[in-house]
Order: C-alpha cells, then structure tokens, then sequence
C-alpha cells in the first residue's frame, strides 16, 4: 500500500516539473522574437506597416550616411554587414542614393506582405529573410 506522502511527492513533483516546462516555452518564445522586427514595430501592435518600416530603414540610412549627403558611397555600405541595402544599388554604380533605398524598401515591403493587408507580421519578415539568405 503506498502511503499519502510519497503520493504527494509525486504530484509536487509533477506539478513542478510542469510549471518548469511551461516558463521554458515561455522563455524560448521571447527568444525566437526577430530584433528588427520588434524595433520596426513602433506601435508595438505585433504588425508593421509601411510608414514602420520605411523609417526604420530611413534611420539605419542615417546612420551609415556618415556624411550626411543622402548618398552611402562604397566606405559607408561596406558598414551594412547583412548587405541589406546593396540590391537598392539598381544602377550599379557603387553607391545607394536615399531614393534607391526608399524604393527598394517599398519594394520589400510588397514581397514580404504576403497576404496583401497593408501590414507585415514577425513571421511574413521573418520567413522573408530566411528565403533571402539562403541566396
């Protein structure tokens, strides 16, 4: 016969070992959380729109544009390690001009708003970022 004591050991022990699993979820859910998405969203409503994401890029424009010519020259794109803003060098000449870029970011903004709403979810940036590295 199993006495009450080591029965209430085993639920104490049950209990928290699932309180433990549920804060590492928690925890794990926190980390997968994309930094740039979060620091797009500036409304913090978990959607960002386009306004969002244009003057997140315009401000990352300004700081990389080191003198403030509304140009980045090839010094100053060579700080842009995930080489986010080399495609918006559509004409090839080694430099991204502050209209190339806001295009360019239009234009992701259009690929990455899959379901054509206005707004980019963490997982439309997300997923669109995985498939662009992956090139």
């Amino acid at each position: 016969m199993i006495n009450f004591t080591k029965i209430g050991l085993i639920i104490s022990c049950i209990v928290f070992l699932s309180s433990v699993n549920g804060f590492s979820q928690q925890v794990d859910m926190q980390d997968v959380r994309n930094p740039d998405f979060a620091k797009m969203d500036r409304d913090q409503n978990s959607l960002v729109s386009s306004v969002e994401m244009q003057a997140h890029y315009n401000d990352k424009f300004n700081q990389m544009d080191k003198d403030s010519n509304d140009v980045l020259d090839a010094q100053e794109l060579s700080i842009d390690k995930t080489k986010t803003f080399h495609p918006a060098d559509k004409d090839v000449d080694g430099q991204v001009t502050r209209v190339e870029s806001s295009s360019q970011f239009k234009e992701y903004f259009q690929q990455m708003d899959k379901d054509s709403n206005g707004h980019v979810s963490e997982a439309e940036y997300t997923d669109y970022w995985k498939i662009i590295d992956r090139f």
